[in-house]
């Protein structure tokens, strides 16, 4: 679509400002091996919405694609790039992720095993994202959720 996406920490797309896209992951571990039982990625991507209530305006968007828009086409792309992505090292992917990153240098409101206020600092090349809290603690968060809008809007 050529759009200019931004990712919000960790695996939601923006577009002016607005989530577009949700990347949803679950993956399962053999506790004796310690390799993948099955991993799963479920993409969900607001291609045209239609009645959106009210209180969501704000929040979401959509590409806003033609009624015969091929959709199976957009499945091949996503399949192709997640191929062609296969080939960078863990380096290349995390600093590519890094610049389209919209919560940089942001203060955001944290949920998880740490909840309260904080300033995005960094993302390190396992996706973790680092943080310094309002109370001058440094950490390192590898699952959880962040929101900027509340802060934006209270």
């Amino acid at each position: 679509f050529n759009l200019d996406l931004g990712i919000k920490w960790v695996n939601d797309l923006f577009l002016n400002d607005k989530k577009v896209v949700g990347i949803l992951t679950e993956a399962a571990i053999d506790f004796e091996s310690k390799t993948f039982k099955y991993i799963v990625v479920g993409i969900g991507i607001n291609l045209k919405l239609t009645d959106v209530p009210v209180e969501l305006t704000e929040l979401i968007t959509d590409i806003n694609v033609d009624d015969d828009f091929d959709k199976n086409l957009l499945v091949a792309e996503i399949a192709n790039s997640f191929y062609k992505n296969l080939s960078k090292n863990k380096k290349e992917l995390a600093q590519e992720y890094r610049s389209k990153s919209i919560v940089l240098n942001e203060e955001v409101l944290i949920f998880g095993n740490y909840n309260g206020q904080a300033k995005v600092i960094d993302i390190t090349d396992d996706g973790e994202l680092l943080v310094i809290t309002s109370d001058q603690q440094k950490l390192k968060l590898n699952s959880g959720e962040i929101s900027l809008r509340r802060l934006n809007h209270e």
